[in-house]
Protein backbone atom coordinates (compact mmCIF):
# COMPACT_ATOMS: atom_id res chain seq x y z
CA UNK A 1 0.00 0.00 0.00
CA UNK A 2 2.67 2.50 1.05
CA UNK A 3 4.81 1.57 -1.96
CA UNK A 4 1.97 2.30 -4.37
CA UNK A 5 1.45 5.68 -2.71
CA UNK A 6 5.15 6.52 -3.01
CA UNK A 7 5.14 5.46 -6.68
CA UNK A 8 2.09 7.63 -7.37
CA UNK A 9 3.66 10.63 -5.65
CA UNK A 10 6.90 10.16 -7.58
CA UNK A 11 5.03 10.03 -10.86
CA UNK A 12 3.30 13.29 -9.90
CA UNK A 13 6.65 14.69 -8.66
CA UNK A 14 5.02 15.46 -5.32
CA UNK A 15 8.30 15.35 -3.41
CA UNK A 16 6.81 16.65 -0.21
CA UNK A 17 4.39 13.71 -0.08
CA UNK A 18 7.23 11.36 -0.99
CA UNK A 19 9.21 12.70 1.97
CA UNK A 20 6.28 12.19 4.31
CA UNK A 21 5.79 8.63 3.07
CA UNK A 22 9.50 7.97 3.53
CA UNK A 23 9.37 9.25 7.10
CA UNK A 24 6.35 7.01 7.73
CA UNK A 25 8.28 3.99 6.43
CA UNK A 26 11.35 4.79 8.53
CA UNK A 27 9.28 5.39 11.63
CA UNK A 28 7.40 2.14 11.07
CA UNK A 29 10.64 0.19 10.80
CA UNK A 30 12.03 1.93 13.88
CA UNK A 31 8.91 1.26 15.95
CA UNK A 32 8.87 -2.35 14.77
CA UNK A 33 12.48 -2.83 15.86
CA UNK A 34 11.80 -1.20 19.22
CA UNK A 35 8.76 -3.40 19.81
CA UNK A 36 10.76 -6.50 18.90
CA UNK A 37 13.60 -5.45 21.23
CA UNK A 38 11.11 -4.76 24.03
CA UNK A 39 9.45 -8.14 23.58
CA UNK A 40 12.86 -9.85 23.55
CA UNK A 41 13.88 -7.98 26.71
CA UNK A 42 10.66 -8.99 28.43
CA UNK A 43 11.20 -12.60 27.45
CA UNK A 44 14.78 -12.42 28.77
CA UNK A 45 13.53 -10.95 32.04
CA UNK A 46 11.00 -13.76 32.39
CA UNK A 47 13.71 -16.36 31.76
CA UNK A 48 15.99 -14.73 34.32
CA UNK A 49 13.22 -14.62 36.92
CA UNK A 50 12.39 -18.27 36.34
CA UNK A 51 16.03 -19.23 36.89
CA UNK A 52 16.28 -17.01 39.98
CA UNK A 53 13.20 -18.63 41.50
CA UNK A 54 14.65 -22.09 40.86
CA UNK A 55 18.01 -21.05 42.34
CA UNK A 56 16.24 -19.64 45.38
CA UNK A 57 14.34 -22.88 45.96
CA UNK A 58 17.38 -25.12 45.47
CA UNK A 59 19.65 -23.03 47.68
CA UNK A 60 17.04 -23.40 50.43
CA UNK A 61 17.60 -27.15 50.21
CA UNK A 62 21.39 -26.68 50.05
CA UNK A 63 21.29 -24.52 53.18
CA UNK A 64 19.39 -27.24 55.04
CA UNK A 65 21.92 -29.88 54.00
CA UNK A 66 24.79 -27.70 55.19
CA UNK A 67 23.09 -27.41 58.58
CA UNK A 68 22.99 -31.22 58.72
CA UNK A 69 26.66 -31.49 57.69
CA UNK A 70 27.72 -29.08 60.45
CA UNK A 71 25.51 -30.77 63.05
CA UNK A 72 26.84 -34.23 62.10
CA UNK A 73 30.42 -32.94 62.26
CA UNK A 74 29.85 -31.52 65.73
CA UNK A 75 28.24 -34.74 66.92
CA UNK A 76 31.00 -36.93 65.49
CA UNK A 77 33.77 -34.74 66.90
CA UNK A 78 32.28 -34.64 70.39
CA UNK A 79 31.69 -38.40 70.39
CA UNK A 80 35.22 -39.10 69.21
CA UNK A 81 36.71 -36.79 71.85
CA UNK A 82 34.73 -38.66 74.52
CA UNK A 83 35.93 -41.98 73.13
CA UNK A 84 39.50 -40.71 73.37
CA UNK A 85 38.85 -39.67 76.96
CA UNK A 86 37.48 -43.11 77.81
CA UNK A 87 40.44 -44.72 76.08
CA UNK A 88 42.81 -42.55 78.09
CA UNK A 89 41.11 -43.34 81.42
CA UNK A 90 41.20 -47.08 80.85
CA UNK A 91 38.87 -50.07 81.34
CA UNK A 92 37.44 -48.75 84.58
CA UNK A 93 35.40 -46.18 82.60
CA UNK A 94 32.87 -47.91 80.38
CA UNK A 95 30.67 -44.84 79.86
CA UNK A 96 31.17 -41.09 79.53
CA UNK A 97 29.82 -38.35 81.78
CA UNK A 98 26.42 -38.62 80.08
CA UNK A 99 26.30 -42.36 80.55
CA UNK A 100 26.96 -43.19 76.89
CA UNK A 101 28.78 -46.45 76.28
CA UNK A 102 31.70 -46.75 73.84
CA UNK A 103 29.39 -48.53 71.39
CA UNK A 104 26.87 -45.66 71.60
CA UNK A 105 29.64 -43.13 71.00
CA UNK A 106 30.95 -45.17 68.06
CA UNK A 107 27.48 -45.01 66.54
CA UNK A 108 27.69 -41.20 66.61
CA UNK A 109 31.23 -41.10 65.25
CA UNK A 110 30.45 -43.01 62.06
CA UNK A 111 27.24 -41.11 61.19
CA UNK A 112 28.43 -38.71 58.48
CA UNK A 113 26.46 -36.56 56.04
CA UNK A 114 27.35 -36.16 52.35
CA UNK A 115 28.41 -32.56 51.61
CA UNK A 116 26.26 -30.04 49.76
CA UNK A 117 27.00 -29.48 46.07
CA UNK A 118 25.98 -26.80 43.60
CA UNK A 119 22.26 -26.74 42.71
CA UNK A 120 21.31 -28.60 39.55
CA UNK A 121 19.98 -25.38 38.01
CA UNK A 122 23.47 -23.84 38.23
CA UNK A 123 24.94 -26.88 36.46
CA UNK A 124 22.20 -26.52 33.85
CA UNK A 125 22.98 -22.83 33.30
CA UNK A 126 26.70 -23.54 32.87
CA UNK A 127 26.30 -26.58 30.60
CA UNK A 128 23.79 -24.75 28.37
CA UNK A 129 25.89 -21.57 28.25
CA UNK A 130 22.98 -19.69 29.80
CA UNK A 131 24.61 -18.18 32.88
CA UNK A 132 24.72 -14.79 31.17
CA UNK A 133 20.93 -14.65 31.55
CA UNK A 134 21.68 -13.80 35.21
CA UNK A 135 22.23 -10.06 34.91
CA UNK A 136 23.74 -9.54 38.38
CA UNK A 137 27.52 -9.95 38.02
CA UNK A 138 27.99 -10.26 41.81
CA UNK A 139 25.52 -13.13 41.87
CA UNK A 140 27.24 -14.88 38.97
CA UNK A 141 30.59 -14.52 40.77
CA UNK A 142 29.22 -15.94 44.02
CA UNK A 143 27.62 -18.87 42.17
CA UNK A 144 30.98 -19.73 40.60
CA UNK A 145 32.72 -19.38 43.98
CA UNK A 146 30.16 -21.65 45.67
CA UNK A 147 30.69 -24.25 42.95
CA UNK A 148 34.48 -24.09 43.45
CA UNK A 149 34.20 -24.47 47.24
CA UNK A 150 31.76 -27.35 46.73
CA UNK A 151 34.32 -29.18 44.62
CA UNK A 152 36.89 -28.77 47.40
CA UNK A 153 34.31 -29.98 49.93
CA UNK A 154 33.74 -33.14 47.88
CA UNK A 155 37.48 -33.84 47.80
CA UNK A 156 37.75 -33.19 51.54
CA UNK A 157 34.83 -35.54 52.18
CA UNK A 158 36.63 -38.28 50.25
CA UNK A 159 39.66 -37.83 52.52
CA UNK A 160 37.32 -38.01 55.51
CA UNK A 161 35.82 -41.26 54.17
CA UNK A 162 39.28 -42.77 53.75
CA UNK A 163 40.34 -41.83 57.28
CA UNK A 164 36.97 -42.89 58.70
CA UNK A 165 37.17 -46.27 56.94
CA UNK A 166 40.39 -47.05 58.81
CA UNK A 167 38.97 -45.78 62.10
CA UNK A 168 35.78 -47.76 61.54
CA UNK A 169 37.83 -50.95 61.22
CA UNK A 170 39.47 -50.20 64.56
CA UNK A 171 36.16 -49.39 66.24
CA UNK A 172 34.35 -52.39 64.82
CA UNK A 173 37.16 -54.69 65.89
CA UNK A 174 36.03 -53.99 69.46
CA UNK A 175 32.49 -55.18 68.73
CA UNK A 176 31.51 -58.81 68.69
CA UNK A 177 28.81 -59.97 66.29
CA UNK A 178 27.51 -63.28 65.09
CA UNK A 179 30.13 -64.50 62.54
CA UNK A 180 27.28 -65.71 60.33
CA UNK A 181 26.20 -62.10 59.88
CA UNK A 182 29.65 -60.66 59.19
CA UNK A 183 30.26 -58.91 55.90
CA UNK A 184 32.77 -60.05 53.29
CA UNK A 185 35.33 -57.50 54.56
CA UNK A 186 35.14 -58.96 58.07
CA UNK A 187 33.29 -56.02 59.61
CA UNK A 188 30.08 -56.74 61.49
CA UNK A 189 26.85 -56.43 59.58
CA UNK A 190 25.10 -53.78 61.61
CA UNK A 191 21.98 -51.71 61.80
CA UNK A 192 22.58 -50.07 65.16
CA UNK A 193 26.05 -50.97 66.42
CA UNK A 194 24.96 -50.31 69.99
CA UNK A 195 23.35 -53.76 69.92
CA UNK A 196 26.72 -55.45 69.33
CA UNK A 197 28.73 -56.73 72.28
CA UNK A 198 31.63 -54.45 73.29
CA UNK A 199 34.97 -56.09 74.13
CA UNK A 200 36.90 -53.67 76.37
CA UNK A 201 40.29 -55.39 76.06
CA UNK A 202 40.31 -54.99 72.27
CA UNK A 203 39.44 -51.30 72.59
CA UNK A 204 41.78 -50.26 75.37
CA UNK A 205 44.77 -52.24 74.14
CA UNK A 206 44.75 -50.90 70.59
CA UNK A 207 47.44 -48.18 70.27
CA UNK A 208 46.37 -47.34 66.70
CA UNK A 209 43.05 -45.94 67.93
CA UNK A 210 44.49 -42.65 69.22
CA UNK A 211 46.58 -41.93 66.12
CA UNK A 212 43.76 -42.68 63.70
CA UNK A 213 41.27 -40.72 65.80
CA UNK A 214 43.47 -37.62 65.64
CA UNK A 215 43.59 -37.92 61.85
CA UNK A 216 39.79 -38.20 61.67
CA UNK A 217 39.36 -35.20 63.98
CA UNK A 218 41.42 -33.16 61.52
CA UNK A 219 39.28 -34.17 58.54
CA UNK A 220 36.08 -33.55 60.52
CA UNK A 221 37.25 -30.01 61.33
CA UNK A 222 38.16 -29.43 57.70
CA UNK A 223 34.74 -30.59 56.50
CA UNK A 224 32.99 -28.36 59.00
CA UNK A 225 35.05 -25.30 58.01
CA UNK A 226 34.22 -25.87 54.35
CA UNK A 227 30.52 -26.27 55.18
CA UNK A 228 30.60 -23.03 57.17
CA UNK A 229 32.27 -21.27 54.22
CA UNK A 230 29.51 -22.62 51.97
CA UNK A 231 26.91 -21.37 54.45
CA UNK A 232 28.33 -17.83 54.24
CA UNK A 233 28.22 -17.97 50.46
CA UNK A 234 24.65 -19.28 50.49
CA UNK A 235 23.64 -16.36 52.71
CA UNK A 236 25.15 -13.87 50.25
CA UNK A 237 23.62 -15.63 47.26
CA UNK A 238 20.15 -15.77 48.79
CA UNK A 239 20.35 -12.05 49.66
CA UNK A 240 21.27 -11.17 46.06
CA UNK A 241 18.52 -13.40 44.66
CA UNK A 242 15.94 -11.83 46.99
CA UNK A 243 17.02 -8.33 45.90
CA UNK A 244 16.72 -9.23 42.21
CA UNK A 245 13.33 -10.90 42.65
CA UNK A 246 11.97 -7.89 44.51
CA UNK A 247 12.59 -5.55 41.57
Amino acid sequence: MILRRIKAHVEKENWFAVGIDFVIVVMGVFVGIQVANYNESRAEDRRERAYLERLDAEFGYVDGRLDRVIAASDTAELALLRLLQLHDEGPDRLSDDEGKTPAALMNEVVAGVFPATSPSVFEELVSDGELSVIDNSDLRSDLYEFDAVSEVALQAFQLYLNDMRDLRRILYSTLRADPANARADGLPSYGDIETLAFTPDTFFENPAFVQQSMMVLGTIDNNRELAEQQKRLVSRIETLIAEDLSR
